[in-house]
């Protein structure tokens, strides 16, 4: 204390807060456990996966979207030739089939923005898009949370209200993920030993963490001291017991 009493107010302050910082990662390295890493491991995997999933099935609708524009502009172009042909035509009959041309070619390209409207293919393009990136965005932040040490990255019950919240809003904000993308994930990381995500599991198990057994070993005897040790797999607890005859 003769010390600190002898620092300015400045350096008091900065002592103090030094020290406050010192704590706060202690208790932040307290409140971790193996358990608790390993479910958030498994969090930011089952994203990963779905960021998978999510842009797999994005990219099928912007490609099947582009088919149909193409295809409704070719068929656009074909029917105005026809016109500017058939305008230039003299002979009635000739003239007449140009015309049923234009109109035939008029109703595929009706059928091709009716199928456009319908399947609305642009807007699930975007929303899967969208989603896949913030799946994305969740995977790394955990990664980053992950990597660092538990004195420095976030207390346990901070990021695990985080991640609850957020992966739910994930979920529920996702459109829905179609059979074959489900299908190539499952193909693509059949041998890996990432967490999967809901959607593509064919079990569907609850682990429930229970308390560790805990294991009483006799390891020193004589006439007046009995050491007993208590074990388990994460720390060993030694009590003396002293017998008075």
């Amino acid at each position: 204390m003769g010390d600190l009493d002898n620092l300015a107010s400045g350096e008091k302050e900065a002592l103090i807060a030094a020290r406050l910082g010192d704590i706060r990662k202690k208790v932040n390295a307290e409140s971790w456990s193996d358990n608790m890493e390993l479910l958030m491991k498994a969090w930011g995997e089952k994203a990963a996966g779905l960021r998978f999933m999510h842009e797999h099935s994005g990219g099928k609708w912007k490609k099947f979207a582009d088919n149909l524009a193409i295809s409704g502009i070719i068929v656009t172009g074909v029917a105005s030739t026809i016109s500017l042909i058939a305008t230039s035509v003299d002979d009635p009959d000739v003239k007449n089939g140009l015309l049923f041309g234009v109109g035939g070619v008029g109703l595929i390209s009706t059928l091709i923005q009716s199928f456009k409207k319908f399947y609305n293919s642009e807007e699930k393009a975007a929303d899967h898009g969208s989603v896949s990136k913030q799946f994305g965005s969740f995977y790394r932040y955990m990664t980053l949370q992950m990597g660092m040490s538990r004195e420095d990255r976030d207390p346990a019950d901070v990021l695990t209200t985080w991640a609850l919240k957020e992966y739910e809003r994930l979920q529920q904000e996702a459109p829905n993920i179609d059979g074959e993308s489900i299908k190539l994930f499952r193909e693509t990381f059949k041998d890996s030993d990432q967490a999967i995500p809901d959607i593509a599991e064919d079990k569907f198990i609850i682990k429930i963490l229970k308390p560790k057994p805990v294991k009483q070993v006799e390891v020193k005897k004589d006439n007046n001291v009995e050491m007993i040790e208590s074990s388990t797999n994460d720390k060993v607890e030694v009590n003396i017991e002293i017998k008075n005859e």
